[in-house]
């Protein structure tokens, strides 16, 4: 919480790319917005409660609004989320049918799995009822990486910024830090698994989703910073046209099943 720096009205200069992380629960939608930078460094932009029945069709259309809107960027260039993903944990069913349409806008599904040594994502299987991409998730993988760069003390590569506001309070930082890896031993045979250390712990969830959109978005980031200057230069010129997709060609391919990021320590 002590790191919390004062740039909550725009995206940093070197932030790039806007991902979402949501998690569902019965009463509420937690969305945090993420950006990434060169070297894989991020800042949290706002983190979200959307209350309301899940069941409530307004409560998607809240989050959908959300997605969809912009946040400006310290260039001056208005930026929007390049991908979300949905936990199908809490009512699938209702995820399902909110991610398929929104599959083209890189809005999609998927499901935590645990155990040590998986990929933060997976390549994703269509073999649930709505026949939607749903994508695994290595939780233990990821939570992993993102306790071993909260450790980065130095901004650059890896390190996360938090701001002051838009919803970086204590109790975020307290959900963010509320599980601990331990090491269980059953009938001889050691493991390490992740256990609560407090009731709630969402912000680490919407956190780990957030990550998940990330790498599986495999976006090139110096390419992507590239872009992002020439869209300032463009965009400063008011006869320009201004362009329909600035990330169309520089998203590239999802990374292979077996990735696990490299900056995991």
């Amino acid at each position: 919480m002590a790191r919390r720096e004062p740039y909550s009205e725009t995206v940093p200069q070197d932030g790039v790319v806007l991902v979402a992380g949501c998690d569902c629960q019965d009463d509420r939608i937690e969305v945090e917005i993420v950006a990434f930078g060169v070297g894989e460094e991020c800042w949290g932009i706002e983190y979200k409660t959307i209350y309301g029945a899940i069941t409530n069709p307004a409560t998607w259309s809240s989050l959908d609004e959300f997605l969809n809107r912009s946040w400006k960027h310290e260039s001056g260039v208005q930026l929007r989320v390049a991908s979300a993903v949905i936990d199908t944990g809490y009512q699938s069913k209702i995820v399902y049918d909110f991610c398929k349409p929104r599959e083209v806008n890189r809005v999609f599904a998927i499901k935590g799995v645990a155990g040590v040594n998986r990929p933060v994502v997976s390549r994703p299987n269509r073999g649930n009822s709505a026949k939607v991409a749903l994508f695994s998730l290595g939780v233990d993988s990821a939570k992993e990486l993102i306790y071993s760069r909260l450790k980065i003390e130095d901004s650059g590569a890896g390190y996360c910024h938090f701001p002051i506001g838009q919803g970086y309070d204590e109790e975020y930082f307290e959900q963010l830090t509320a599980e601990k890896a331990v090491t269980r031993v059953r009938n001889g045979v050691k493991s390490r698994v992740w256990q609560k250390t407090r009731a709630r712990n969402e912000a680490l969830d919407v956190r780990v989703y957030a990550l998940a959109a990330f790498v599986n978005l495999n976006a090139n980031l110096d390419q992507l910073a590239k872009s992002l200057k020439a869209r300032t230069v463009d965009e400063s010129k008011p006869n320009d046209p201004p362009k329909k997709d600035p990330f169309q060609g520089i998203i590239r391919p999802p990374r292979p099943a077996g990735f696990v990021n490299s900056w995991k320590t």
